[in-house]
């Protein structure tokens, strides 16, 4: 593969690879994860779009990565608005 394709499939499999580890629940829950509070399992059906698309299941999220992404992404969105 060549091009924006060649780097996407590269982007994936390194988020794999460093994600892998949290396909046992337990090993999140250890790291600190929690279920996301909404309880909600994401579907398609429950968005609107053909049941048979399936499902993305249940999210969990890490609240020391979480905070920490939204003070980076809006100090960005902030810098942005000022330069």
């Amino acid at each position: 593969m060549v091009g924006p394709v060649a780097a996407h499939s590269e982007d994936l499999d390194v988020i794999r690879a460093a994600t892998a580890i949290f396909k046992d629940v337990n090993i999140a829950l250890a790291e600190g994860f929690i279920r996301d509070p909404s309880g909600l399992c994401v579907s398609a059906a429950t968005e609107g779009l053909p049941a048979e698309w399936g499902a993305m299941g249940l999210h969990y999220i890490s609240p020391g990565l979480f905070t920490k992404f939204q003070r980076h992404t809006f100090g960005q969105h902030v810098e942005s608005r000022l330069g």
